[in-house]
């Protein structure tokens, strides 16, 4: 697809950052891995405090693997509105929009 979005890209001011993390499908480690990618690090107000970094919050997130992750991450990004999308957590909890708003998957429940 090379020069496929060329005169689009050219135009925009962004960039893309790819971070992988391990949750060992732990809730408990991804609440913990999730918030400073949701919030952000740095000295800008919003975001968690932070001398040495300067990292805006995420737009979206691709994963967890394991539903329960997937469920703590949804209800910590859903009022921040960023969407999660998973490829593989099949909990049909998940498919309350009332308690995951912006959780999507890409395989059955």
């Amino acid at each position: 697809f090379r020069g496929f979005f060329d005169s689009t890209l050219r135009s925009r001011n962004f960039s893309v950052n790819l971070r992988l993390v391990n949750t060992d499908c732990s809730a408990a480690a991804a609440s913990a891995l999730a918030l400073p990618m949701l919030l952000g690090q740095g000295l800008v107000p919003g975001r968690l405090h932070s001398a040495t970094a300067d990292v805006p919050p995420v737009v979206a997130v691709a994963g967890c693997y394991c539903s329960g992750a997937s469920a703590v991450v949804s209800q910590l990004a859903a009022p921040l509105k960023v969407p999660l999308v998973s490829g593989t957590s099949t909990n049909p909890g998940l498919s309350s929009k009332v308690l995951h708003p912006y959780f999507a998957r890409v395989v059955p429940p």
